[in-house]
């Protein structure tokens, strides 16, 4: 499976993280859906979590993550090159001085695994 992530960091356009989201699940995750060989969307949000006690995390580098899922290489390859949404290449353009991608190969262990 391979997994294309985007994080979003605190910037104005986030700054209303509940209008923000909204726009996510209205305009943005219905489009990637549609894309060829999408397996799947899932957006997390990030709440500051410390073991340390006193720690300051008022400085959260990233405050949503959108995760794009598909089965294998060739599904990924497949969608790239049949990509032709002006509008997700426009707010990928807008969001790239507060988001940053990155492409991962993802293996999955289980209790399973090690039996």
């Amino acid at each position: 499976m391979i997994k294309l992530t985007m994080l979003f960091r605190q910037h104005e356009e986030t700054k209303d993280i509940n209008k923000y989201v909204d726009f996510l699940h209205t305009d943005i995750i219905p489009n990637i859906l549609n894309l060829n060989k999408v397996s799947h969307v899932e957006l997390c949000h990030y709440v500051p979590f410390s073991f340390v006690p006193d720690k300051n995390l008022d400085d959260q580098k990233y405050i949503l993550q959108l995760d794009i899922y598909y089965e294998n290489q060739e599904a990924f390859q497949h969608s790239v090159a049949s990509f032709n949404s002006a509008k997700l290449v426009e707010e990928i353009i807008k969001a790239s001085e507060y988001q940053d991608i990155y492409i991962s190969y993802i293996t999955h262990y289980t209790k399973e695994t090690y039996k």
